[in-house]
């Protein structure tokens, strides 16, 4: 039964190595910016980039595209 525990073990802390080798390649990587959103490919303005950088939609876009997310979830 041992053998069992110390392989669970010696796996999630291998996940766990792994998890924390990605983040830091990650943090590495410029922080990609969109200007132009994803869905109807205007301009994102530029107060909404300010308090949202990683935002990949205009403001519109993601309201509907929450909603709609809402309805797949069953959450309306």
């Amino acid at each position: 039964m041992s053998d069992v525990v110390d392989r669970a073990n010696d796996l999630v802390q291998q996940r766990m190595d792994d998890e924390m080798a990605r983040r830091h390649r990650d943090a590495d990587k410029p922080l990609v910016i969109h200007r132009v959103c994803v869905d109807c490919e205007q301009q994102i303005p530029a107060a909404r980039l300010a308090s949202i950088q990683s935002a990949k939609r205009c403001v519109e876009c993601q309201v509907l595209f929450e909603e709609q997310e809402a309805i797949r979830g069953g959450h309306r």
